[in-house]
């Protein structure tokens, strides 16, 4: 571990667990690197060697080693416990939910990964009257099933109605009026994998659309959403859901031709296009929201 670094686990209850010196000792095995790699291949009945086709990125493990130091047998338990209250498993309103493992790396840089506990503490005994006895020293092992890290700091880009115009998007940011088919509003994405956002879609409009033209990816939603309501799509995989704020799902309003399942920011420019009707100037707003995402924590 680089002197300056630290690192931060917050419970999915929001109960934070420092790694950091004096108080503790942290070692990592490296696994914060580039993610772990499995290719695809495929052998001909003559060939020689193998050809790739493809590869997926495999989940990850963090592994820390920390110490804390119990001044006596009452301490030392307390601290047992504080530890796997924080550690221990956590749902939200009925859902398995993951905790987040933070780096702060000592450039100012900070990732982090969502992650579940798979290991310890275990807490291994130390032998009676040892001067160590009222220490802990363990190993906590983290599995990020996504492998992909990201910068804690979410991003987005907002398209509204102008008050001085009545309208139909698509708009470009910053805002000017258009018409059908214009330049889509550039979007420098600066992470280096790709990214999947969430869109909240704020009412009155009618069969709102979001492309992105750089990938040639859409969602097209064929229903009119009220002034007053707003429906997020969350694009997140595994979490794919379109959702009214009241609770009511419109996932069967998304059109055959949408790319629900794939849609996301590229490395790079992305040019994304909305588009819409039966508008209202001051009221409808589009936000598109993203992590910048990455191969590891450099």
């Amino acid at each position: 571990m680089l002197i300056g670094d630290r690192a931060l686990y917050i419970a999915p209850n929001g109960q934070q667990y420092s790694f950091a010196p004096p108080t503790f000792i942290i070692q990592e095995d490296g696994a914060l690197g580039t993610a772990p790699i499995e290719y695809v291949t495929q052998r001909g009945p003559f060939q020689h060697g193998e050809s790739v086709k493809a590869f997926f990125l495999r989940p990850r493990t963090i592994q820390v080693i920390v110490r804390r130091q119990g001044i006596s047998r009452n301490d030392y338990h307390t601290l047992r416990a504080q530890i796997m209250n924080i550690l221990a498993p956590n749902t939200i309103d009925g859902q398995l939910r993951p905790g987040i493992f933070r780096k702060y790396l000592s450039n100012g840089v900070v990732r982090e990964y969502e992650v579940f506990v798979t290991e310890g503490p275990s807490f291994p005994s130390h032998p009676p009257d040892s001067w160590d006895e009222w220490s802990i020293r363990d190993t906590i092992r983290f599995t990020a099933y996504d492998p992909v890290a990201r910068d804690p700091a979410i991003q987005g880009v907002q398209y509204t109605v102008p008050l001085s115009t009545g309208g139909t998007f698509p708009l470009t940011f910053p805002i000017q009026m258009a018409s059908f088919g214009i330049a889509a509003t550039a979007i420098n994405y600066v992470g280096n994998w790709l990214s999947y956002p969430t869109i909240y879609i704020t009412g009155p409009v009618f069969s709102p659309s979001i492309i992105n033209q750089t990938t040639g990816e859409q969602i097209v939603l064929a229903y009119s959403i009220p002034m007053g309501f707003t429906v997020i799509i969350d694009l997140s995989y595994g979490q794919k859901s379109v959702v009214r704020n009241d609770g009511v799902s419109l996932i069967g309003y998304i059109t055959n031709d949408s790319d629900l399942g794939t849609f996301h920011l590229a490395p790079g420019v992305n040019q994304i296009q909305v588009l819409g009707t039966g508008t209202s100037p001051g009221s409808t707003s589009i936000l598109v929201q993203w992590y910048n995402r990455y191969l590891g924590a450099a």
